[in-house]
């Protein structure tokens, strides 16, 4: 979408408005790393969930991503969701990010929670079912629906033109990333 030009652009913003009724949250699942897109999708948001596993690459792609943002983008406050580990390890994890933020970034991380690995979440992909209609009662569901509560507590901020709208003309009038190599 960050690809499109102003008319396509103009379109989206357009075709959001003309929904039938408000939209609360709008999530936005960008690709791994800090590409284009993921910059420009990741600065016009309110609200910032980075999505960590407890692999190498991940912990190492989700700080690069925090630097990025906070360095060049101005962006200050991360939400850190700990994804498919075991159950009470996700807190463990999200320390060790925040440890390395803390001593290099001037940023804040705020923990947003747990997903558990859960057998139900490779059986609904296999199903082609959501997670949360295939197995509303998994480990993982009940993790969702927890997160999902918490989001909509998450400050919103209030502005002039006001919902998605918004959102979209943040996101599409968002000058290209400075992209420098970090040492």
């Amino acid at each position: 979408m960050a690809a499109l030009g102003n008319r396509e652009h103009a379109a989206i913003v357009r075709a959001f408005a003309t929904l039938p009724a408000a939209v609360d949250v709008l999530v936005i699942d960008t690709a791994p790393g800090i590409g284009e897109s993921v910059l420009r999708f990741c600065s016009a948001a309110q609200q910032l969930l980075v999505v960590v596993s407890d692999e190498p690459a991940s912990m190492t792609d989700a700080y690069a991503l925090i630097k990025v943002l906070s360095r060049h983008h101005k962006v200050r406050r991360f939400n850190v969701l700990i994804n498919r580990v075991k159950r009470g390890n996700g807190e463990p994890l999200f320390k060790r990010l925040q440890k390395v933020t803390d001593r290099y970034l001037d940023v804040q991380l705020q923990y947003a929670g747990e997903i558990p690995d859960d057998e139900a979440l490779a059986k609904s992909v296999r199903a082609q079912r959501a997670l949360l209609d295939a197995f509303p009662g998994c480990a993982a569901a009940k993790a969702i629906r927890k997160l999902a509560d918490q989001c909509l507590k998450w400050p919103r901020c209030e502005t002039p033109a006001g919902g998605i709208e918004f959102y979209f003309e943040r996101l599409f009038s968002n000058s290209q990333p400075n992209l420098k190599v970090i040492k």
